[in-house]
């Protein structure tokens, strides 16, 4: 198969690993795979110099260099298919019905029209990116060598990790209990560091907090929780910027403060029957939940169940139900128990 499915994405938790990851150990990880990296502009301002084969790889060729038939990701013909208004969906449909000629003839009746140049990104001979020409790589070595050199490693340690060609997204906790009532269970703060070397998603840093005994974790974005963020597009990564990005992590201190004093709020006031029903319909609704999922929830946040009957405790029950899923989906929850946990307690 040509066109090939990405990596499930996952996060290893390093608390339960003999091996403990470290930061330079992460450094030197992906100062290996940044060898595997390969950048390709390709020309279309005066005819397209791509296309897909019969054998459903991508054929393009390089402004320096020979013509190049690669295996494709998915991630990466998504792009491609998005650049020129073509549903990947619809070529992927004829594709598995068998309708093969079909799917080409579609695709190169808009590639032949295309005159926008584009950044192929190749990792071990595989397209996992096809871009725009102003894409800006700024790939994960970059960004954990920055760290490395300013993040206080004895304070902050990597607890969960996923570091794979196409994604980096690092959690640091720092191990000194934050001074809350956590019903038992220490409450520590952090950040998150997550970037995509495809075009997925900007490089970004979060505040976060870290629930120990189920490792729940909870990033804040609004009230100042995003404590960087950088599109991949346009400017260049300079080092001008990415000493705002290596001092940053600074606030964490700061926002501890608040965090404290939210915890206390949420916590301070049981929720009535109707307010827990009215939550559990917003998190089904705003997250789209299935009703298996509404199922375990409803388990996590009701009486007599794990979490008590707070506000508090239903975000809880939240980030929980979020390690049931891909990482993507899990950071989408985890934001949006974020947002709920700022705003004022019911």
């Amino acid at each position: 198969m040509a066109i090939i499915t990405s990596e499930f994405e996952t996060l290893v938790d390093t608390t339960r690993v003999d091996d403990k990851v470290t930061l330079k150990g992460l450094v030197e990880t992906s100062r290996e795979m940044q060898k595997h990296w390969s950048d390709k502009t390709v020309n279309n301002e005066e005819r397209a110099n791509f296309g897909i084969n019969d054998e459903l790889q991508f054929v393009y060729q390089p402004e320096r260099g020979e013509r190049r038939a690669v295996d494709i990701t998915d991630t990466a013909f998504s792009q491609l298919c998005t650049r020129l208004g073509v549903p990947a969906k619809y070529v992927r449909k004829c594709v598995e019905s068998g309708k093969t000629s079909l799917a080409l003839a579609n695709f190169h009746a808009w590639s032949d029209d295309c005159r926008n140049n584009m950044l192929v990104r190749e990792y071990d001979g595989v397209a996992r990116a096809v871009l725009s020409d102003s894409y800006a790589p700024y790939d994960s070595y970059k960004v954990l060598r920055a760290l490395n050199y300013t993040v206080d490693s004895k304070r902050f340690v990597p607890t969960q990790v996923h570091l794979a060609a196409d994604r980096l997204h690092v959690r640091f906790v720092d191990y000194n209990q934050l001074p809350v009532d956590n019903d038992g269970s220490p409450l520590y703060a952090g950040f998150i560091v997550d970037s995509s070397d495809v075009g997925r998603g900007s490089l970004n840093m979060k505040f976060f907090l870290y629930r120990s005994v189920c490792r729940n974790g909870m990033a804040i974005s609004s009230l100042g929780g995003t404590l960087f963020r950088q599109s991949h597009i346009g400017e260049k990564m300079t080092e001008s910027k990415m000493m705002v990005f290596n001092r940053a992590f600074m606030d964490v201190d700061r926002l501890c403060e608040n965090a404290v004093a939210l915890v206390k709020e949420n916590r301070g006031k049981q929720l009535k029957d109707y307010e827990m029903e009215m939550y559990l319909e917003k998190a089904r609704r705003e997250m789209r939940l299935s009703e298996k999922s509404m199922d375990k929830l409803k388990g996590l946040v009701g009486n007599n169940s794990v979490y008590e009957p707070t506000k508090w405790g239903f975000i809880n029950g939240v980030t929980e139900l979020a390690q049931d899923f891909t990482l993507d989906t899990r950071i989408d929850m985890e934001n949006w128990a974020g947002e709920l946990f700022t705003k004022s307690a019911a």
